[in-house]
């Protein structure tokens, strides 16, 4: 009558892995294992009383059970510890109960050493204890869809009733014209040559070896005044230079500017004048007001 994703009936919880034998035969090997320190031996008997009392279709609570162990003296615990299960796993109780709060553990004693990953995962009382084990079960894999769009169980984001955000569509853009409207298969524009010589337009050298006079364009920028159309040897805006040769070709006498008061002639460190301090910037951080040395002193 329905789908396992729509299923609100308990789980049938199965443990073929675990024998079948009575619930008296299996608390009396439990007293046996307890008695004689055997931590393991306990654990699985302790499983084969579970799965009687499943068989005979006994109720299960893990809180009267660890109760009963108190009354009986035995040297182990039952103890429940918050978990948080992910997306694609469930905690099952042990009649089947399903989105149960916590896990449950069997331990030597009531309080397991305290770490910084358990601090806040056990309980601080065994009276807190009991009631935490009444919500305790068991990680299992998750039958039930899980929705990605308002992260509940029980259905797709297919199905989901809340909208989808829309996701944003990747840009497309022409690397020919660089236009944003379309692809460079359906450009207007004539098809650029990316294998030609940026400079001249031809083909089998590179810009750094064309050897016609560099040409600027539109996308040209000038690095002495930032602005488009001409190189910064070109600048109308510069001054002070002349063209045909380089700095350390240079055969005029050379200029020296102060960096401390402006005034040509000599260096900052020959200045007579007052030191600025408000000219000085850090090598470092490129911040006024002091020096590297300054800093680290």
């Amino acid at each position: 009558g329905h789908l396992a994703a729509a299923c609100t009936n308990n789980r049938v919880v199965d443990m073929p892995h675990v024998q079948v034998r009575s619930c008296e035969d299996a608390w009396n090997d439990m007293e046996k294992a307890s008695t004689e320190d055997e931590f393991d031996d306990f654990k699985e008997h302790m499983l084969e009383y579970l799965k009687a009392m499943r068989v005979d279709r006994t109720p299960i609570d893990l809180s009267d059970l660890e109760q009963a162990f108190r009354d009986n003296g035995f040297r182990y615990y039952i103890i429940a510890l918050k978990h948080e299960a992910t997306h694609d796993k469930v905690i099952v109780g042990p009649n089947g109960e399903l989105d149960r709060k916590y896990t449950w553990a069997l331990n030597r004693t009531l309080r397991p050493r305290r770490t910084k990953a358990l601090a806040e995962r056990v309980a601080r009382t065994p009276e807190e204890n009991l009631e935490w084990l009444k919500e305790a079960g068991t990680v299992c894999d998750e039958l039930r869809p899980f929705c990605m769009t308002c992260k509940e169980k029980g259905h797709t984001s297919r199905t989901c009733d809340i909208e989808k955000d829309k996701e944003e569509l990747p840009m497309v853009k022409c690397i020919n014209c660089t236009s944003l409207d379309h692809r460079m298969r359906d450009c207007p524009e004539p098809r650029k040559n990316f294998n030609a010589c940026r400079n001249c337009g031809e083909e089998g050298h590179k810009s750094t070896e064309c050897e016609k006079p560099r040409v600027a364009d539109e996308s040209t920028q000038c690095r002495k005044c930032n602005e488009m159309g001409h190189f910064s040897r070109d600048c109308p805006t510069a001054g002070g230079s002349q063209e045909g040769h380089r700095s350390s070709d240079c055969t005029n006498e050379r200029v020296m500017k102060c960096r401390n008061c402006d005034e040509f002639g000599h260096a900052a460190k020959e200045c007579s004048k007052p030191r600025d301090v408000t000219r000085v910037k850090c090598n470092n951080c490129r911040e006024s007001m002091f020096t590297l040395v300054r800093f680290n002193q």
